[in-house]
């Protein structure tokens, strides 16, 4: 048949027959047709499956690891294993730095996160009154960073590079 669809249960009156693939896939010959079952491509690994906030940001590093924030708090994942640390604010967006510490955003600015340490150090702003934005990472492990001033005008705007220790 042509018109293959999806059938959420199986009533068959017979079973004829089955089949399985590797991965974990099986077909079914039953009277009623032929149906086949595949599981879902992705699929959280079992140190993931607690984490059920929605993951709101998300990076890789250069030793491999993934970095994610959900819940309220910074999740690394590698090799199998989940370590988690609690975030004071929200988390916006997450960076990996070329010294291996991470840049956060929150609402209240940016931060480096140190994890060998587990301690976030806020960045101060490169002036008086400014906030801090980070707008993405660079191909040399420090991220574009937007400075904005407080009221419109002339250098309302400043574009710098942050590589954790400073802004410039």
């Amino acid at each position: 048949r042509t018109d293959a669809k999806e059938a959420e249960d199986i009533s068959a009156r017979r079973y004829w027959d089955v089949a399985a693939e590797p991965g974990g896939a099986f077909w079914l010959a039953t009277s009623d047709g032929l149906y086949r079952y595949a599981p879902p491509l992705w699929r959280a690994p079992p140190a993931l499956r607690h984490v059920t906030a929605p993951v709101t940001c998300l990076a890789g590093d250069s030793a491999g690891r993934v970095w994610f924030a959900a819940g309220g708090r910074l999740g690394v994942f590698h090799k199998d294993q989940l370590e988690e640390f609690p975030s004071a604010a929200p988390l916006r967006k997450v960076y990996s730095l070329a010294d291996a510490s991470m840049l956060l955003e929150t609402a209240d600015g940016l931060a480096r996160f140190q994890p060998r340490t587990g301690i976030s150090t806020p960045l101060s702003p490169d002036a008086p009154g400014r906030q801090l934005r980070a707008l993405g990472a660079l191909p040399d492990g420090t991220v574009c960073v937007q400075s904005l001033a407080p009221s419109a005008g002339e250098g309302a705007c400043v574009l710098l590079r942050c590589n954790g220790d400073r802004c410039e």
